[in-house]
């Protein structure tokens, strides 16, 4: 675990605004002297009881008596321990945190930076790409994804071609072997390197922190005859990504999560995504995996209770056993449902929301 000395720690206090901060969280208002107030999210308010000083980088509510400096803020809000508070500010500030973690080597810390902008640099591309493509955007027409979904969650497309992404990465000063590292290309059994991801839909896998850690690809290809492609094509584990860690979604839906109370685990980006777009936010989905031990100790930072939603097929099945028999020694009390039509047939929940709609997913 990284050691952050305190001359460092007060150097990111000092260029973090706790004002900026806090309202990534709740809405603040002005109220005179430079200072600020807004319901605090520690206790049930039901008036501003909450003042923030950004001279003196502090918060303090009046009512419950929450109350200290921005990383204590962000340490409790978020559920995270202060090493996570310090990083969380870090990267919202663009502060530079030097390396004290006494397992990861300079080469290590040189990759992870590394994979981080290509994996911008790939987001972009691929949103770009999705522009360009009306077979992607005829999908997501089909699908019922607005265009402003699409932007919130960085789905694009990958087109067909082996080295589409490398050639641009290269525009950009990335070797062919700096998108292996990336999980962004593959290296063939002839030695040479291509595009992993090809006439696929693309979607960004975000971090707690909003960073783009990884993608995972809709097959879009036309089917032939005696050769199948996978449906969906995750990265592989990288640097910067452990698919065990990252829950999808979680970035946008953790305060909702905690709001609720409850989580919603669903298996499909889609079916997050079509969940959240209708306005159920308190969901989350495994990412490429199926759900681990360190999803459910995330998890129970913000949720008591965990909806289990998955496939009625005997993979589904086993998938939610398996589920229960990790959520619940984190504290978690899970409730299992199906989705089914009218006529009794099984049902993912993307495809109920965009048949029934999210009020009646709701009802269930």
């Amino acid at each position: 675990m990284p050691f952050y000395p305190n001359e460092v720690i007060q150097q990111l206090k000092a260029q973090a605004d706790i004002s900026l901060v806090i309202q990534q969280f709740i809405p603040l208002k002005k109220s005179g002297n430079g200072r600020f107030v807004g319901m605090c999210p520690f206790h049930d308010d039901h008036s501003p009881s909450m003042s923030v000083n950004p001279t003196l980088g502090i918060y303090k509510c009046f009512a419950c008596g929450a109350g200290g400096d921005v990383f204590k803020f962000v340490q409790e809000h978020e559920k995270i321990d202060f090493n996570g508070a310090v990083e969380w500010v870090a990267n919202f500030v663009g502060f530079p945190l030097p390396n004290f973690a006494s397992k990861e080597s300079a080469e290590v810390t040189e990759e992870r930076a590394m994979v981080r902008k290509l994996n911008e640099l790939a987001c972009e591309w691929f949103e770009q790409q999705l522009a360009l493509s009306p077979k992607a955007l005829e999908y997501l027409a089909k699908r019922n994804i607005s265009e402003s979904t699409r932007r919130e969650f960085h789905i694009g497309y990958a087109p067909d071609g082996r080295e589409g992404f490398i050639g641009y990465a290269a525009r950009n000063g990335f070797s062919p072997r700096d998108c292996v590292k990336a999980g962004l290309a593959t290296e063939k059994k002839n030695g040479g390197i291509a595009d992993k991801f090809r006439d696929r839909l693309m979607i960004a896998i975000q971090n707690q922190s909003g960073i783009v850690v990884a993608f995972g690809g809709r097959d879009l290809a036309p089917k032939q005859e005696g050769f199948e492609r996978p449906k969906y094509m995750n990265s592989p584990d990288t640097a910067l990504y452990n698919k065990s860690d990252i829950l999808f979604g979680l970035n946008h839906s953790r305060s909702s999560i905690a709001k609720e109370n409850a989580v919603i685990i669903v298996e499909g980006y889609f079916d997050l995504i079509s969940l959240y777009q209708g306005g159920v936010t308190n969901v989350v989905a495994a990412s490429g995996t199926a759900l681990t031990e360190t999803h459910a100790s995330i998890l129970s930072r913000y949720a008591k209770t965990a909806y289990l939603v998955f496939d009625g097929d005997a993979a589904g099945r086993k998938a939610t056993l398996r589920s229960l028999e990790i959520v619940l020694p984190k504290g978690i009390a899970p409730r299992i449902f199906a989705l089914s039509r009218p006529d009794g047939t099984k049902i993912d929940p993307d495809n109920f929301v965009n048949e029934r709609g999210a009020d009646a997913f709701r009802a269930e």
